[in-house]
């Protein structure tokens, strides 16, 4: 029998943080992309970034939050995963870590579109050619390292979820999706960049090889917040019992 925290237990209030973390690295991370996107991501960039600079700094701004929270997600869960393998533990601090830096890198990207489009647009430089040119490689930049973010995001969730499941701190069958859902994700991004599937539509790729990821985000943020961690009962007297009798075996 497995018992979930007891209110006021400091696993708990670790677990309903960490778990409310989860969503705000998501929400505001799916949110500001979807603001910010169709200006800078459409190939009429150098005609739209600039009179949409406000939902675009407002996307960014919004995505910004989850920057905030992800690298807090490992740092929160530290403590307790450490128990189980403080190496891997302090690698998913160091992946979460690196996730936050490659979206600052792209943010900083998107924004500087902004100002791409503004000289486009006031006739700053009239060579449109030569900004179309310098505009698709800061696409192509951004597209590399969004890439990257998500090869590093899959690997750190393998180590999330496999800490996870070898801890039970959550039922295994939570644990085990987000396990099978990060190395489908890593799987899928590896396939993409190979091009595998050149000319299929990015939302069904996405659908297919992303989507069950952030299903178990919320999944796990939500059981995380209503019942906390689990908690193996103390051992009865049988068990106890056993302990001794395997005890010298162990250490001799």
């Amino acid at each position: 029998m497995v018992h979930t925290d007891r209110p006021g237990d400091p696993s708990r209030r670790t677990a309903v943080t960490v778990g409310a973390l989860f969503l705000v690295a998501l929400v505001p991370f799916m949110i500001g992309r979807a603001i910010y996107g169709p200006a800078t991501g459409s190939a009429d960039f150098l005609t739209d970034a600039y009179p949409d600079r406000g939902a675009v700094t407002v996307g960014v701004l919004i995505e910004f939050v989850a920057v905030l929270a992800i690298p807090l997600i490992a740092v929160f869960l530290f403590p307790v995963l450490k128990r189980v393998h403080e190496a891997l533990a302090l690698a998913y601090v160091g992946f979460r870590a690196l996730e936050a830096l490659l979206l600052i890198v792209i943010e900083a990207k998107v924004l500087s579109l902004i100002d791409l489009s503004d000289t486009h647009l006031n006739g700053v430089d009239s060579d449109a050619t030569r900004l179309q040119t310098i505009g698709d490689s800061v696409l192509a930049e951004i597209d590399a390292v969004f890439s990257l973010y998500v090869l590093v995001f899959a690997v750190g969730a393998m180590i999330f979820y496999g800490l996870l499941y070898r801890s039970v701190l959550v039922p295994r069958w939570l644990s085990g999706w987000g396990f099978v859902a990060s190395a489908w994700m890593l799987v899928g991004v590896v396939l993409i960049l190979l091009g595998t599937f050149s000319g299929s539509s990015e939302g069904a790729l996405e659908a297919v090889f992303v989507l069950p990821l952030p299903l178990n985000e919320i999944a796990l943020a939500l059981w995380l917040i209503l019942k906390g961690f689990r908690r193996s009962p103390e051992p009865t007297g049988a068990d106890r019992s056993a302990d001794r009798v395997t005890a010298p075996a162990l250490t001799g």
